[in-house]
């Protein structure tokens, strides 16, 4: 079978190669921050790289066996309100709220540590909005002492469940400092 004549100018190879590096770059880029560019920001222990157009505001403390904090982020959309809590008890994500549906339940490796990726909602108190949530949950960060491995919980939650997707990108950029 003959193929069709070309028109002059035009060639299928630069089609091609852009597909592919399109398709190369959206497996490797959140699609969350593939737009725009994400700034690293430090939390003591670890870091994430979060979008530029979070606005944090911090709660910080620090629980007498761990290293605590909230915080919210306000931008379009419902706000984002963001936990962490790293020390010897972090949440091992195991005990949901009542009437949590569980969405998705993730096993991947972060920083070359095991992790566990949780993705539920709960509904709202006293009639309020459905909240989606999202839960990341480090179980070894790094082996500790006799008392046991230094763990870390994250958890976002947003009555807008297109929050999550930037906190799922953020989650996922998760990096730790060596420890003390």
């Amino acid at each position: 079978m003959a193929r069709p004549p070309r028109k002059p100018g035009l060639s299928a190879r630069p089609a091609r190669r852009a597909l592919a590096l399109g398709l190369l770059l959206a497996a490797f880029v959140p699609s969350s921050m593939a737009a725009e560019a994400c700034q690293p920001r430090d939390f003591g222990a670890f870091s994430l790289c979060i979008p530029p157009a979070w606005r944090i505001e911090a709660t910080a403390g620090t629980a007498v066996d761990s290293a605590a904090g909230r915080w919210s982020v306000s931008g379009p959309g419902a706000a984002l309100l963001v936990e962490h809590d790293y020390g010897l008890y972090s949440d091992p994500l195991q005990q949901l709220p009542d009437g949590a549906r569980v969405l998705a339940d993730t096993p991947l490796q972060l920083d070359g540590r095991a992790a566990r990726l949780l993705r539920y909602t709960v509904p709202g108190r006293d009639g309020g909005p459905l909240m989606h949530q999202l839960g990341l949950h480090v179980p070894v960060v790094h082996p500790g002492g006799r008392m046991g491995p230094i763990r870390l919980t994250l958890l976002a939650r947003s009555a807008d469940p297109k929050r999550l997707a930037e906190a799922d990108a953020a989650f996922r950029s998760l990096r730790f400092k060596p420890p003390r």
